[in-house]
């Protein structure tokens, strides 16, 4: 009988245990900007090709990345890659548009629920702080007909190291940037023809 009780006391610490361990395991239940912004600066001036595979233009499947990692979930997972209600990603040939194009991204956003809300919009050629925080989005229309082209995330607030600029600073991919200033003015030839869209990530995103 003594064996027995201690047989029995020893597997209810294991499963108290495992129920502590998959307490602690189960994901956060809303988009970290923090953790979002943390990948963007780690993999601002590199590929981490061997998990999302590698886009001569990469923009939006790098912010893409980012959101994911912050815990923004995929959605529709495998569902129809054109519609853009649906956002995943399962190989470097098998992905929705949402992930990989600028103005399809903006598009899901402003449809999916929670997804992101206007932030407004402001010049190309400007610079300082805007309403934006860490984890939000800016969307660029640089005026050439193209529409909306290219996305990077809000990672700081700081000096752009290449510039001098002061202000809001963000990452970007296929013309790599490190904490540039958010309206990549100084870096951009078409400045005083690109329109800015600022789209704030609703937390509750999971």
């Amino acid at each position: 009988m003594g064996v027995f009780r201690r047989l029995t006391t020893a597997g209810a610490a294991l499963a108290v245990a495992a129920i502590g361990a998959l307490l602690v395991a189960s994901p956060a239940a809303a988009y970290d900007s923090g953790a979002a912004a943390s990948y963007a600066d780690q993999w601002a001036l590199g590929r981490n090709f061997q998990v999302w595979g590698n886009f001569a233009n990469d923009c939006t499947n790098f912010i893409s990345q980012s959101l994911h990692a912050g815990g923004y979930s995929m959605v529709n997972y495998g569902a129809n890659s054109t519609d853009d209600n649906n956002w995943w990603f399962i190989t470097g040939t098998n992905y929705s548009h949402s992930w990989t194009v600028a103005n399809d991204h903006y598009n899901f956003e402003n449809w999916h629920y929670p997804g992101g809300w206007s932030n407004g919009t402001r010049s190309g050629t400007d610079g300082g702080a805007t309403v934006n925080t860490t984890g939000d989005l800016y969307f660029y229309d640089f005026g050439d007909g193209a529409g909306i082209n290219h996305v990077s995330i809000e990672t700081s607030y700081g000096t752009d190291p290449n510039s001098g600029w002061t202000g809001d600073l963000v990452d970007a991919h296929s013309n790599d940037r490190y904490h540039a200033i958010w309206s990549l003015s100084p870096y951009n030839v078409f400045r005083s023809t690109t329109t800015v869209y600022l789209m704030h990530i609703d937390p509750n995103n999971s």
